[in-house]
């Protein structure tokens, strides 16, 4: 599925590329390199398409090369979708106690993980930043 979902984004990223940009001004490895780090993120990959075309224009170039595409090293890309519902709840509400984050992630998934699991993804959250 990751390699369908690389392949939508390349190609959206490239009908947007060609509505916004002359047509020489970047390289199919631009655009890769940007689906690739996006991870089927559409809003992360325009914006760094943006940055990309920014940083070039800033330096005077007429063409985005592979060097002006910034790094994303954004910890959301890498959690998975209980970890992202917990993450959300946090966001909104704060801090709570485990027993009410565990209380309204089971009311905002379809298939809840265990108690353990939940802490689980607690300790990893706090060991990469995220929570």
């Amino acid at each position: 599925m990751a390699v369908y979902i690389d392949c939508a984004l390349y190609q959206t990223t490239n009908s947007i590329l060609r509505e916004a940009l002359k047509e020489w001004s970047y390289t199919d490895a631009v655009i890769r390199k940007i689906a690739e780090q996006a991870k089927g993120n559409m809003a992360l990959a325009i914006n760094t398409l943006r940055t990309a075309a920014l940083r070039a224009e800033g330096q005077n170039k007429t063409k985005i090369e592979e060097e002006d595409v910034p790094v994303n090293n954004c910890p959301m890309l890498e959690l998975n979708q209980d970890e992202a519902v917990l993450l959300k709840i946090l966001k909104e509400r704060r801090s709570l106690p485990n027993g009410k984050l565990y209380a309204l992630y089971k009311e905002k998934v379809r298939t809840p993980k265990s108690k353990r699991v939940f802490r689980n993804y607690m300790h990893l959250g706090e060991e990469r930043k995220v929570l």
